[in-house]
């Protein structure tokens, strides 16, 4: 209930759906991020390189991506290539990442205002038998202690639960991509863990069974 509310009055299903979208791209670079170090990584045991790229190559001309260091035609790994690209993912990271804490604070600011005006309007409106039968000091923690929970914090509990949440699919995602025999293991483990939950065991058969 207390959160259906404070959803809808962050700005409804389209603010949510903004930041899931813009923390999964955040994850997703997260993990392009990993591949693209792997990918660097095995250059150095392929016979053929990856060529330098054409945008990194004008940047390695005013020795952006090598720091100073002079060119070396010698080299088994272009690295103003594999550095540019590692260089452009954090960037879109990091600028995705301002842009999330922003929407965030754009919805917290707006369920705040919200919920402080629908709060208000109801105590002026409220009968004269509800400041007999309710505390004043109630009613003061009410604007001041739950809406300091509002404004600091609920937003962010909310938006570490859905990025822990895609950071579970990310690592399986992950873990997948890098080793496919993962997935295997993992529906046989899932599907014995269902079945013995299914049974009821004991905790000394479940003692065996591990």
């Amino acid at each position: 209930m207390v959160y259906n509310m404070y959803s809808k009055a962050c700005g409804g299903a389209g603010f949510w759906i903004i930041l899931i979208f813009v923390l999964a791209v955040v994850k997703g670079l997260g993990i392009v991020e990993v591949v693209w170090l792997r990918e660097w990584s095995s250059a150095y045991v392929r016979d053929n390189p990856i060529g330098r790229h054409e945008l990194v190559q004008s940047f390695g001309k005013f020795k952006i991506f090598r720091w100073g260091r002079p060119d070396d035609d010698d080299e088994p790994v272009d690295l103003d290539y594999y550095i540019g690209i590692y260089c452009l993912i954090t960037l879109m990271a990091v600028f995705l990442t301002m842009i999330r804490m922003f929407w965030q604070f754009y919805g917290s600011l707006r369920a705040s205002r919200s919920l402080y005006e629908r709060l208000l309007v109801s105590i002026i409106r409220a009968p004269i038998r509800f400041f007999d039968t309710t505390p004043k000091g109630r009613i003061i923690n009410r604007f001041s202690k739950d809406f300091e929970v509002i404004d600091g914090q609920l937003i962010q509990k909310m938006a570490n639960m859905m990025q822990d949440t895609l950071g579970v699919f990310a690592v399986f995602l992950l873990i997948t991509l890098v080793t496919p025999e993962f997935l295997i293991a993992g529906l046989i483990i899932g599907n014995s863990s269902a079945i013995i939950k299914e049974f009821n065991a004991p905790p000394f058969f479940l003692c065996i069974v591990i």
